[in-house]
């Protein structure tokens, strides 16, 4: 313990991670769910998968090293199920916002993992809901269906430019700006 006025000191964990075997597992279950959503809802669900499991480790990591202890795989399935319960268009800051309240109010505040009295995932996301009602209820995406699904989605500014189309103007004597035949 440190007197008042002098600087704490933190030790840094012999190991970062404490690898639970059951919890990889769990993840390795909710994986082909990540994978369904970016098909069906395109490349903005990884992005909010990315973007979650990096604050949520990172605020699971803020706590953990401060006591001189690993971060937990269970922050791994805490953002899994948070991702995959919000909307996909949801701004990444508002995500941000959730999983930063999930882990620290929902699980960190009870004493980390194990102890805690309530999901963090669904503390995240009632506080989200709670604060942005309209955001999370009334964003909603059409699951593309078919072929390459909602990967296309994000895609799709290049299959126009790549069409025959420039090529076309050029056989019929019409002059194209370069910058636009570059970037559309």
């Amino acid at each position: 313990m440190s007197q008042i006025g002098e600087p704490e000191v933190f030790q840094r964990p012999k190991k970062m991670f404490l690898i639970q075997k059951p919890m990889l597992r769990v993840c390795y279950a909710l994986m082909p769910l990540v994978l369904a959503s970016v098909y069906l809802f395109g490349w903005r669900s990884l992005a909010l998968v990315l973007v979650v499991f990096a604050f949520g480790i990172s605020t699971e990591a803020i706590f953990t090293f401060r006591q001189g202890k690993p971060v937990t795989s269970a922050v791994f399935v805490t953002c899994m199920i948070f991702s995959l319960s919000l909307p996909p268009r949801l701004p990444l800051w508002m995500a941000i916002v959730g999983i930063v309240v999930g882990v620290a109010i929902g699980k960190m505040a009870f004493g980390g993992f194990g102890q805690n009295a309530f999901n963090p995932a669904m503390v995240g996301r009632c506080f989200l809901y709670i604060t942005f009602p309209i955001q999370m209820t009334n964003i909603w995406v059409e699951p593309m269906w078919g072929g390459l699904g909602g990967i296309a989605l994000w895609t799709a500014p290049a299959d126009t430019i790549t069409q025959a189309t420039p090529l076309m103007a050029l056989r019929e004597g019409i002059a194209l700006p370069l910058q636009k035949l570059f970037l559309g």
